[in-house]
């Protein structure tokens, strides 16, 4: 890949990264006030899990394996943190 389109995808995908684990801290931060509304609490649970699975979408997409190594690190590492953000929320809900 070209040094610009290389240059190109590394901002888009640290983009990516500061947005969702932004999104990913707010709903951390307000999921206490929800678990009593389960089915509320039940969604948020759920759109981490989808941000999961939309992120491995984009992954596959963008090339997968054959992505240049900094960018596959960088959605690995948010694949990740997102594992870690969905087991903290269904621990804390399991114990409500």
């Amino acid at each position: 890949m070209g040094n610009t389109v290389t240059t190109a995808l590394l901002i888009f995908y640290k983009t990516v990264n500061k947005v969702l684990l932004a999104y990913s801290d707010l709903v951390i931060a307000e999921f206490p006030r929800h678990m009593a509304k389960h089915q509320v609490a039940c969604i948020l649970l759920n759109d981490i899990q989808q941000l999961r699975v939309q992120l491995d979408k984009v992954y596959r997409a963008m090339g997968g394996d054959d992505l240049d190594p900094d960018a596959a690190d960088i959605l690995k590492e948010l694949q990740q943190k997102l594992n870690c953000v969905l087991d903290e929320m269904a621990s804390h809900f399991a114990m409500r």
